[in-house]
């Protein structure tokens, strides 16, 4: 958990890169930190003798042990937005059920600062992976879309390929959408991105830019006429690849699933004219 949390911290501080001295200050105010808490390297020592969980550091905790330290400036100046800012709403303990079957975790890139955006997509990530890990036995599926809005640095990065690699492991699966390839491919010279790639099993690739498919064409050892079919894929079209095999698909969805999902404007707006017409749509629904 702690190594999270630095990989939360460096998706704060964005560019600004902590030093190797930095770095061994920030572990151990963080064991600090939880030291005062109750909570060691033992795992048992999460519990509270009923075996409920022991309450958990806050923003503000850390900060306040952290904020007179001049080596830990910078780490410091980005907890502030969580402690007096903007984001201080999320300086206290989750009023969240977590055992809820159904939480929605609202990361809405209009609701919140554009740079703190991945640190955010970070923190419901890093939940689900938990929770994820809890069994070997019950089958879980993450869905990871527009990745690239996350793996804006080595840190964030260096967990998603590891996310893609343990997965499996515990049973349960991971799906990794992006338009933006490039940003993916943009990291250790795109060692981290190709390894997302080779952990996929299965591959969908959909229409793109001649020179996104030229790298797509490398990475899965595509021909020039199945790179030429992803240069002119009309929508619904798309390339699937697993175990070596290759196969161009048209992607149908049912009227159901089209009006739920739709974004074309046209197709909007002839639901909304049957709604008009019609009272409700073609399910019943008003």
């Amino acid at each position: 958990k702690m190594t999270q949390i630095k990989t939360f911290i460096q998706l704060l501080m964005r560019g600004d890169r902590l030093s190797v001295v930095e770095e061994n200050y920030l572990d151990d105010y963080l064991t600090r930190l939880y030291s005062g808490f109750g909570i060691t390297n033992e795992e048992v020592s999460i519990y509270n003798e009923d075996g409920s969980l022991k309450t958990m550091p806050i923003f503000s905790d850390f900060y306040n042990l952290i904020k007179d330290d001049k080596r830990m400036e910078k780490v410091a100046s980005s907890m502030i937005p969580f402690v007096n800012g903007t984001c201080r709403n999320m300086n206290g303990q989750t009023n969240v059920n977590l055992d809820n079957k159904y939480i929605i975790f609202d990361v809405d890139a209009d609701d919140i600062p554009e740079s703190l955006h991945p640190a955010f997509l970070f923190i419901a990530t890093d939940l689900c992976y938990d929770a994820m890990k809890k069994s070997r036995t019950e089958e879980c599926v993450l869905f990871l879309d527009e990745v690239w809005r996350l793996m804006v640095n080595e840190f964030s990065s260096e967990f998603i390929f590891k996310l893609t690699k343990i997965v499996r492991g515990y049973g349960s699966s991971v799906v990794v959408a992006t338009q933006d390839l490039a940003d993916c491919f943009a990291v250790r010279d795109g060692k981290l991105g190709r390894g997302i790639l080779s952990n996929s099993k299965t591959k969908i690739v959909l229409n793109m830019e001649v020179s996104e498919a030229e790298r797509i064409q490398e990475e899965l050892d595509l021909s020039e006429a199945e790179t030429n079919s992803i240069i002119h894929f009309e929508r619904g079209n798309g390339l699937i690849s697993t175990n070596n095999n290759n196969l161009i698909v048209e992607f149908k969805a049912s009227a159901l699933e089209k009006d739920l999902i739709t974004t074309d404007r046209k197709d909007l707006q002839e639901l909304k004219d049957r709604i008009r017409k019609y009272g409700t749509d073609a399910y019943g629904r008003k």
